[in-house]
């Protein structure tokens, strides 16, 4: 029944239906946007780590090189 409501035209159905499927289509529309917001605040962050985790491995391995003499040398 309720599908059925979602599917017709909102001018055909009456006022509280119409008024309760908008209400509803706002809410998902509201909770699909903090959804995306989210998800890029989450892939953001992991960017963020990725970045981090690199360049603390490339510190370590340049220190690596120098303690094992493959520095410049004087």
């Amino acid at each position: 029944m309720h599908t059925i409501a979602a599917r017709t035209d909102r001018e055909l159905l009456p006022t509280i239906v119409a008024a309760l499927l908008k209400s509803n289509d706002q809410r998902r529309a509201d909770r699909a946007q903090a959804w995306r917001q989210h998800t890029a605040q989450t892939r953001a962050r992991d960017a963020g780590y990725q970045r981090f985790a690199a360049t603390t491995q490339q510190a370590a391995q340049r220190e690596r090189s120098r303690d094992q003499g493959y520095g410049i040398e004087l």
